[in-house]
């Protein structure tokens, strides 16, 4: 005890001179016992002052060549607070100088807390490759096969390290671990969703780089829908849309799960196309495959809609060749009702063009043998159409 309190006293004396670096690593190293340690570790800590990084640097080293996951229990406790000591140090006196000492802890240590807490202070340093280990550390965990306890609290660490750097680089990984293996009694997926609103800039481009590349196909629809209620440009939504109808329409089904999940994809993709008032004459290949393809009743008339309110030449074309093959069908044997109602779609579909090369496809329907309710549909939205 009295060596204890000469130890303080002497510690004392030197942070009223200024905390140098020097004298710290001397006392410290000179402390035959964890209490000791711990002693000058927490008053060093509560004078506030600020420690030149090389004595925390000093600390940790000295604490990894002492083996921190080795002792008896008491011996341990020990290690652990004087661990977690070490690195409140470190995040609580940016810039960090070097990375090493906690990457090499962090690699080093078992338990999962303390590697956790080394995370936290690793974020804060300046480093250029802070976030992509932070990045790679994550997507580890997310895609774990062991997927243990441990990995859920290293995970939540991670998630908040990642988080806290603040930069949209890390919005694909933490939108990946929203949706991962984690247990509910985790909150692992939770604060992984939370934590995509604390990211800074624009994060559009992740979210559309989920679309394209995520093997999940309702990632996918989850990220589109994200961007399309998120505040990000008409410009990103449009695209958005466009990447996510293209991959709905790529991938091909292996059960009815994977079929309705593509369904939801594409219908979502159109109805950001519709809400957007994209008018892009390239889009309009999609669509129609989208027409072909539907899922369901929904997704046809959807498309058609949307042909419409695209409204270029390419958008009549296509419309006024569906209406032609459903005009012969009609003449011939007649149409179901859901067919009908895919023609009185094309109809409002071709007058909301305002375009006049419309005009063709609408005044053929007077001459397909249509119910007259019908016939008066197409020249009422002839009449809103330029001539």
């Amino acid at each position: 005890m009295r060596k204890l309190s000469l130890i303080f006293a002497f510690l004392g004396i030197v942070l009223n001179l200024g905390a140098q670096s020097s004298p710290l690593i001397e006392i410290y190293t000179a402390a035959g016992t964890e209490d000791e340690r711990l002693g000058i570790m927490r008053r060093i800590l509560e004078n506030g002052e600020v420690v030149p990084q090389d004595f925390y640097v000093t600390a940790l080293n000295e604490l990894l060549a002492r083996q921190v996951d080795r002792g008896t229990p008491q011996e341990l406790e020990k290690k652990y607070q004087l661990a977690k000591l070490i690195i409140q140090g470190f995040g609580d006196n940016p810039p960090l100088i070097s990375s090493v000492p906690l990457w090499t802890f962090y690699e080093e240590v078992k338990d999962p807390v303390l590697r956790g807490i080394a995370l936290g202070a690793f974020s804060k340093i300046e480093s250029t490759d802070r976030i992509s280990k932070l990045i790679r550390i994550l997507i580890r965990l997310n895609q774990s096969a062991t997927k243990t306890r441990n990995e859920e609290i290293l995970a939540y660490y991670a998630i908040q390290a990642l988080a806290g750097t603040g930069s949209p680089e890390g919005f694909e990984t933490l939108f990946a671990a929203s949706k991962s293996w984690y247990s509910p009694f985790s909150k692992v997926k939770e604060l992984a969703a939370s934590s995509l609103e604390q990211l800074e800039g624009d994060v559009s481009e992740g979210l559309i780089n989920i679309i394209v590349w995520s093997l999940d196909f309702e990632a996918k629809t989850l990220a589109l829908e994200s961007l399309t209620q998120g505040n990000h440009s008409q410009e990103k939504k449009i695209q958005g849309a466009k990447v996510a109808l293209e991959q709905g329409l790529k991938w091909q089904p292996g059960n009815d799960k994977e079929i309705y999940l593509l369904a939801r994809l594409r219908l979502l993709a159109l109805d950001t196309l519709k809400a957007q008032g994209d008018r892009d004459p390239e889009v309009v290949p999609l669509i129609q495959r989208s027409y072909l393809k539907a899922f369901d009743t929904s997704e046809q008339l959807r498309s058609l809609e949307v042909l419409g309110i695209n409204g270029t030449n390419e958008s009549v074309q296509v419309l006024t060749e569906i209406l032609r093959r459903l005009n012969d069908k009609n003449k011939t044997a007649g149409l179901p009702e859901q067919e009908q109602s895919q023609v009185r779609q094309i109809i409002t579909s071709l007058g909301m063009t305002k375009n006049p090369n419309a005009r063709t496809g609408l005044m053929e329907i007077e001459f397909s043998l249509y119910t007259p309710a019908i016939v008066r549909e197409s020249k009422k939205a002839l009449e809103t159409l330029p001539r």
